[in-house]
């Protein structure tokens, strides 16, 4: 949410008074991820963390977005669990093998 991003003061300031801002600013408070002066500086980050994401194991982004999805709501792995235990099982099993100082299972 906006407050979470830019603190609640911040963040009604914003909303009582529709003020625009820009990417910079939006990068400053933690509201972007990053800022580019220009729209190519932009289309090559975004190409290059696309390449990045598209990289990685599609089942361990999945499982990601669905814990993301749950600690948003603040309603915790228990939700999810039941309905989808492959997808955090095949993530640990990844994440757990891929690291190098792994020690096997968490």
């Amino acid at each position: 949410t906006l407050s979470r991003a830019v603190g609640q003061r911040r963040a009604r300031e914003l909303s009582f008074t529709a003020q625009i801002f820009t990417g910079a600013q939006a990068f400053e408070w933690g509201v972007a991820n990053a800022s580019f002066e220009t729209p190519e500086a932009l289309d090559e980050a975004l190409a290059a963390t696309c390449a990045q994401i598209a990289g990685n194991s599609a089942e361990a982004v999945a499982a990601m977005k669905d814990l993301y999805r749950l600690a948003e709501t603040e309603q915790g792995i228990d939700l999810l669990w039941p309905a989808k235990p492959r997808r955090i099982t095949k993530f640990l099993t990844l994440t757990n093998d891929s690291l190098p100082f792994s020690q096997g299972p968490v």
